[in-house]
């Protein structure tokens, strides 16, 4: 069994969030799950991204600060996501909120909680009267057209977008139905494995912008409530 950490990004990185994750690691390593001694880094834990084929065995996938730019001004928008996965799939999620003190977590075919209390996606029947979260790429700037042309097409259809900077937390407040709904174009598996579980356990439904499967190795997310899925669905096929 081999255990792979995947959090490294070609990202600036706050020092905060390199010691987090070398904490985090360090408390994986204690629970033993990896065969390998907990002093053992190099053959136990591996750093990086891996997309060339979706993994099948155990991989911990772990973004010790989901909303860097957030933190770094100060915006109180960010959080800690960790999951645990396996044959392709997550088997428990969790995400931690500091600024609010929410503790988030999923089990597969168990549920999901918000500080220990179960939680719901929202009864939010149709897009019109929807709350959407979103994101950006970080160099959008480069090439705005297709976020722009998205934006746009969702926006004239929900009753309002919210773009605050994590994901994860997007994906945990759809999943505890604060908000209605999420998407987003190029996510990183990071961004959205524990929040997809999360949402699947509370009642929602994930798919790519085509209807099929997720995996949060696939870069394109769409998550709601499930009640105005196919609803929002049919606005991303036009646009993209």
């Amino acid at each position: 069994m081999t255990v792979y950490l995947v959090s490294e990004r070609k990202l600036t990185k706050t020092v905060i969030s390199s010691k987090a994750r070398n904490l985090i690691v360090l408390k994986i390593q204690a629970l033993k799950i990896s065969p390998y001694g907990r002093n053992d880094k190099k053959r136990g834990f591996r750093s990086g991204t891996i997309y060339n084929e979706i993994p099948t065995g155990p991989v911990w996938i772990i973004d010790p600060l989901d909303g860097t730019t957030n933190f770094a001004h100060g915006f109180p928008w960010f959080a800690v996501s960790i999951a645990y996965a396996d044959k392709g799939g997550s088997q428990v999620g969790v995400i931690y909120c500091p600024m609010q003190d929410e503790l988030f977590c999923g089990c597969l075919d168990l549920g999901a909680w918000l500080n220990g209390k179960p939680i719901r996606v929202s009864g939010i029947p149709v897009l019109d009267k929807s709350l959407l979260a979103t994101g950006f790429l970080y160099d959008v700037r480069k090439k705005p057209a297709k976020v722009l042309a998205a934006l746009e097409a969702v926006l004239i259809r929900v009753q309002g977008i919210r773009r605050a900077g994590a994901a994860a937390m997007d994906l945990a407040y759809v999943a505890c139905g604060r908000m209605d709904g999420f998407c987003e174009i190029n996510r990183k598996p990071w961004d959205t494995a524990a929040g997809q579980l999360l949402l699947e356990e509370a009642g929602g439904k994930i798919s790519d912008f085509r209807g099929s499967s997720y995996s949060p190795f696939i870069p394109e997310i769409l998550a709601t409530n499930s009640l105005f899925h196919e609803e929002l669905l049919s606005v991303m096929r036009d646009v993209l």
